[in-house]
C-alpha cells in the first residue's frame, strides 16, 4: 500500500512557515505505517511555498497512492476540509483517513462535516 501522511499548514498563507505544532500521532502512525512495510512519503505544507491545494495536486500527481493520513490539533477545520477535498476530487482517489484532536473531540460531527473515507479517534 502506497501512504502520503500530509502535515496540514497551521495558517493561512502561501508561503513556508516552520511555526507550527507537529502532530505526534502522526509520528507514531508514520513509524506503524512504515513498520509494516508499506510504502510512505511525506508532505509537510508548511515547509513549501504555494497554494497546499496544488501542492497536493503535485503530490498526487506524481505518485498514485491510496490512501492520505492527515491530522490537526482541532482549530482549523476548513484547511482540513479544503484538504480532503482536494484528495477527493484528484484524479488518483485516494481514500483519506484523518485524525487528532480535531475528530477526537467531537467525532460524528468531524467525520460527517468533513466526509473522509475513515477517522482515527
Amino acid at each position: 500500500m502506497k501512504v502520503l501522511l500530509v502535515v496540514p499548514r497551521y495558517n493561512f498563507t502561501k508561503k513556508k512557515d516552520y511555526r507550527y505544532i507537529f502532530t505526534i500521532g502522526l509520528g507514531y502512525i508514520a513509524a506503524v505505517i512504515k513498520k509494516s512495510g508499506h510504502a510512505l512519503d511525506g508532505l509537510n505544507l508548511n515547509h513549501f511555498d504555494g497554494a497546499p491545494e496544488d501542492l497536493i495536486a503535485a503530490a498526487l500527481s506524481k505518485k498514485k497512492y491510496d490512501v492520505v493520513c492527515l491530522a490537526h490539533e482541532g482549530f482549523a477545520h476548513e484547511v482540513i476540509k479544503k484538504i480532503i477535498s482536494h484528495c477527493k476530487s484528484h484524479k488518483t482517489s485516494p481514500n483519506v483517513i484523518i485524525g487528532g484532536t480535531l475528530v477526537s473531540s467531537e467525532s460524528k460531527l468531524m467525520f460527517e462535516s468533513l466526509n473522509p473515507d475513515f477517522a482515527v479517534v
